[in-house]
């Protein structure tokens, strides 16, 4: 049984995407890829697995249920729906291309997982303490930005009292009310911008609100005022590091209001990675920027570089290089040599330090 969110009277049975989905949730897929009369593809830990070959009959059927559904509809104007199967959620985008139309699911998790299970930075715990301002979480796709922001706001519903409003494109992630109330809002079905869904929220008296993405300037400018203005704000970008993070806010912003608001809201910004580990599966690596005054006067005159060398200099503050978190993997032996050097940032300096530990 599928139940399609944007239409939720509209429910499937037995329709012929059922058996890839099933057999991909009991995979531990995290990505579906459908083609007609192709095999099915599944992303398991990072690695493209090939299934069965998808009939190009099965996948017409596909395609006419969306039709009917209305979903096909709203995929014009908003680049995905979700649904509901069998206990399990899921993300659905569609697109055309050279070798045919291409329907890619994203399995969403079901429920949040703890922090201290992520291995986030111990700092980063402590900013989830701060009354206003704004934590921005940073990585490729894929990197695991999502559970560790879901993940933030578990903690924080277990242990504080607040009222969190999530804007979402889907929601990904559905935490029950326990010390905080939780409203979950989504992009097409409860507002038609996040722009102005922040602007709306910081109507509706949160204490907390979580952004999917900073997607754009008006969105970043909207999330700024709204860690102005006295809430905290949690947002997602797209960046190797949390240098790199600022850099991108700040080149979206230009002008000396910009960087003020920045150096006067930013709580801190964590970058991850996900790296293939020596049992196979993924490890998580990261690097944690707190905002301090030495790092408020960077991003005022824009010395980004001179951020990396703060988060360097500053372990005894909680900050944590991306390069360390790697070649702590590799001193658990978690991760191997080659893999470290593979994902860090300054190859020659870790590749000393490695040289250096016992084979």
């Amino acid at each position: 049984m599928i139940k399609l969110k944007e239409n939720p009277g509209l429910v499937a049975m037995n329709a012929p995407f059922i058996e890839p989905i099933e057999h991909g949730v009991s995979m531990g897929a995290s990505d579906i890829t459908l083609c007609a009369d192709m095999p099915v593809i599944y992303r398991v830990e990072g690695q493209l697995l090939f299934g069965k070959r998808l009939p190009e009959n099965h996948f017409n059927e596909l395609h006419t249920f969306l039709e009917q559904t209305g979903a096909r509809r709203h995929l014009k104007n908003h680049d995905s729906l979700s649904f509901d199967h069998d206990g399990s959620r899921f993300r659905l985008s569609y697109y055309s291309s050279e070798d045919g139309d291409t329907i890619e699911l994203r399995l969403l998790p079901k429920a949040p997982r703890p922090l201290a299970e992520l291995g986030v930075p111990a700092g980063f715990l402590k900013l989830l303490d701060a009354p206003r301002g704004i934590i921005i979480v940073t990585g490729t796709t894929g990197s695991g930005k999502t559970t560790t922001l879901g993940g933030a706001i578990d903690q924080i519903n277990s242990t504080q009292s607040h009222k969190i409003i999530t804007l979402e494109d889907p929601i990904e992630i559905r935490h029950e009310n326990r010390k905080s109330i939780v409203k979950h809002r989504e992009l097409g079905r409860h507002f038609q911008s996040f722009p102005e869904a922040i602007r709306a929220a910081m109507r509706q008296d949160p204490d907390i609100i979580l952004l999917g993405e900073l997607r754009d300037p008006e969105t970043m400018s909207a999330a700024l005022t709204a860690a102005e203005t006295g809430h905290l704000v949690f947002a997602t970008a797209h960046t190797k590091d949390a240098a790199g993070c600022v850099s991108r806010v700040l080149d979206a912003l230009p002008g000396s209001d910009a960087l003020a608001s920045l150096a006067g809201s930013l709580v801190g910004v964590l970058a991850q990675q996900l790296i293939p580990g020596t049992d196979g599966k993924r490890v998580a690596a990261f690097e944690l920027l707190i905002n301090t005054q030495a790092v408020r006067n960077c991003i005022r005159e824009k010395r980004i570089d001179h951020i990396r060398d703060e988060i360097g200099r500053n372990s005894t503050l909680g900050m944590v290089t991306m390069d360390y978190s790697l070649e702590q993997l590799v001193r658990t032996r978690r991760i191997t040599k080659e893999t470290a050097l593979s994902f860090c940032m300054n190859q020659a300096e870790l590749k000393r330090k490695l040289d250096q530990l016992p084979s």
